[in-house]
């Protein structure tokens, strides 16, 4: 997703770093509000409910392993 980017700022950035996936367009920020996306990538773990239970940006797959193992372990007590 793009954060207040213009179209063509967000072509340009796909097409010098050959970004092959969907990028999602949100110019004014309104499909970002509802859920307090500050920067982009923003990674959500979510239980099985759907419910959102951690949201952050800036990870690791070893920091990502360990909130959701974290997250794991705490949901079966």
């Amino acid at each position: 997703m793009s954060l207040r980017e213009t179209p063509e700022a967000v072509a340009r950035f796909v097409r010098r770093f050959g970004v092959n996936y969907p990028v999602a367009l949100d110019p004014t920020g309104r499909m970002s509000r509802p859920f307090n996306i500050q920067a982009v990538p923003t990674y959500f773990i979510l239980d099985a409910g759907r419910v959102v239970r951690f949201q952050g940006h800036q990870a690791t797959a070893e920091r990502l392993v360990a909130d959701v193992t974290s997250l794991m372990g705490s949901a079966s007590r």
